[in-house]
C-alpha cells in the first residue's frame, strides 16, 4: 500500500479533528483495526472506500500523465507548484489546519 495513501488519510481525519476512537462512529471500522491500517497500511479496496466515506471523501485513479495537473489544482490556493522532482508539496499537505487542508477547499468550491 503506498504509504502516500495512508499519510493522505492520516491528514484528512485529523483535518477534519477526528481521532482514531471517531473512526469507529464515522466507519463501522473497531478502533483497532483503524489504528492498524493508519500504523501498517494494506487494506482492501472495500475498507477504504468505507473510510473515505467517512472522511467524507472519495477515491478514485488519477491518471499518471495527469497527476502533476491535478496536484497543481489541490496546490493552488497555497501557491505551491508541483513538478517531477516535487510532485507534491510536502509543506502544503503536511498541513492540519482544515483552512489549508486542500480537501476542505475542495469541498467548498463543491458545496
Amino acid at each position: 500500500m503506498s504509504s502516500s495513501l495512508i499519510e493522505q488519510l492520516i491528514r484528512r481525519r485529523k483535518a477534519l479533528r477526528l481521532t482514531q476512537t471517531d473512526m469507529e462512529q464515522k466507519t463501522g471500522i473497531a478502533r483497532q483495526q483503524y489504528g492498524k491500517i493508519e500504523r501498517d497500511g494494506n487494506p482492501r479496496l472495500s475498507t477504504l472506500e468505507q473510510i473515505a466515506f467517512g472522511l467524507d471523501a472519495e477515491l478514485f485513479l488519477v491518471p499518471a500523465e495527469q497527476r502533476l495537473e491535478v496536484m497543481a489544482l489541490l496546490n493552488e490556493r497555497t501557491g505551491e507548484t508541483a513538478s517531477e522532482e516535487n510532485p507534491r508539496s510536502n509543506e502544503a499537505f503536511d498541513q492540519e489546519d482544515p483552512i489549508t487542508d486542500p480537501w476542505q477547499e475542495w469541498e467548498q468550491h463543491n458545496a
